[in-house]
């Protein structure tokens, strides 16, 4: 379900496995787009967290003491957070971003509480 919001704002609603708080322009660079992500599931144990994205994905930084993982793929970065909260930013299109977010969320949806 989509709804728009202001100043080229995409509000999504809800999506299988993660809900889309916001896609909207970069602040840094109009032309790309950034996201806010929650998944459904929750807080994660950090360390698998860590664990299964550095798997997934070359260009991972990770500190699962603080509970987060900075993913790199190409202009666009992503934190994950242990919270279950995903920022996407450097994005180039909302179908980017859509993409990102399904993988992300279906490699986390196991049981990591």
């Amino acid at each position: 379900m989509q709804a728009q919001g202001g100043k080229g704002e995409t509000l999504i609603v809800i999506r299988h496995g993660f809900r889309l708080n916001y896609i909207k322009p970069c602040m840094t660079d109009r032309q790309k787009r950034m996201a806010e992500v929650i998944l459904n599931n929750g807080r994660m144990d950090p360390y698998r967290m860590c664990d299964t994205l550095s798997k997934a994905f070359d260009n991972v930084r990770c500190s699962p003491e603080i509970g987060v993982a900075r993913i790199k793929i190409g202009d666009m970065n992503i934190m994950v957070f242990d919270s279950g909260r995903i920022v996407i930013r450097q994005a180039a299109d909302d179908a980017g971003i859509i993409q990102i977010a399904e993988k992300i969320a279906a490699l986390l949806s196991c049981d990591y509480k």
